[in-house]
């Protein structure tokens, strides 16, 4: 239209969410005169569906951790099974982190997370979300929530936590001795790591 914007409009692009974004604090730090703002718009979510516009209000964080346990200092044969096999102490370890039905089970964990108002939790709920469509896109059989939350409330407002791969495994026949994993939690509004 021609009519200019009444207020200043700036962009700060970053494509490494899911590494990490390493470098965006010492980017931001550097520039923080330059982004100085009244407000910040995240535009980290889903599209949505056809028809259906998304506004983001409520957007969870993340700690992330590399865990590493060591058991000796040289793997010995499979043979040798009398040796403690750090590959197997560190899963046990860190599934004893949530209980069966998925609630994280360290104390404190959820102390700060506000309770949804049944106004959010409507609205959560009304968002289209097609269960069947999520687990055929991602080959699932099923989809775990948290005890009486939706799915749309357990991934978009709730805190989770996660191990994503473990490293420092062998071929071959020998008991490892060191192991480490990579582990996150999405965390919510008040949590504070």
């Amino acid at each position: 239209s021609g009519t200019p914007l009444p207020v200043n409009i700036k962009f700060l692009i970053e494509g490494g969410e899911e590494r990490g974004s390493k470098d965006m604090d010492k980017l931001v730090e550097k520039y923080k005169d330059l982004l100085q703002c009244d407000t910040v718009m995240i535009t980290d979510s889903g599209p949505g569906r056809e028809g259906h516009p998304v506004i983001t209000t409520l957007a969870r964080g993340i700690a992330a951790a590399y865990v590493t346990l060591q058991t000796g200092n040289n793997n010995p044969h499979s043979g040798d099974n009398i040796a403690l096999n750090a590959q197997k102490k560190l899963s046990r370890l860190l599934s004893k982190l949530e209980d069966d039905q998925g609630r994280i089970i360290i104390p404190g964990f959820y102390d700060q997370v506000r309770t949804l108002s049944a106004q959010e939790r409507k609205k959560l709920n009304d968002m289209p979300f097609d269960v069947e469509l999520f687990k055929k896109t991602y080959g699932l059989d099923e989809i775990v929530t948290e005890p009486s939350y939706s799915p749309q409330e357990t991934m978009w407002a709730r805190p989770s936590y996660e191990v994503h791969g473990f490293f420092e495994g062998e071929k071959g026949n020998n008991i490892p001795t060191k192991a480490e994993a990579y582990v996150t939690m999405r965390l919510v509004a008040n949590q504070n790591p």
